[in-house]
């Protein structure tokens, strides 16, 4: 493997061959501008999918706290039912006993 004339063995400079097709560098930056084009879309939808996330969370802890409230409630309801069952119930006792 031979030197190119001109160009000594320890050159700490970087160059490119003339004898690289324009074709070449022209394909590699419509690609690189592909990617980069990509790459922007990728983010641009993550960037949404993120915002979504952020609101279906806000939305999860806002019904969260409306159960927490509703099985407060139903708790409550519970109890009046029961405190009326109890009291149809000494109600029903007494009627037994007058007719007895």
């Amino acid at each position: 493997m031979s030197i190119p004339e001109g160009v000594e063995p320890s050159d700490p400079h970087w160059s490119i061959d003339r004898r690289i097709p324009l074709a070449l560098i022209t394909t590699l930056l419509v690609q690189f501008g592909g990617f980069v084009w990509w790459f922007s879309s990728v983010e641009s939808r993550l960037t949404v999918k993120e915002q979504r996330l952020a609101r279906v969370e806000q939305r999860l802890d806002e019904d969260q706290r409306a159960i927490s409230a509703i099985v407060e409630r139903l708790a409550r309801i519970e109890e009046r039912a029961n405190a009326q069952l109890e009291l149809l119930r000494r109600i029903d006792g007494r009627l037994q006993e007058r007719r007895q």
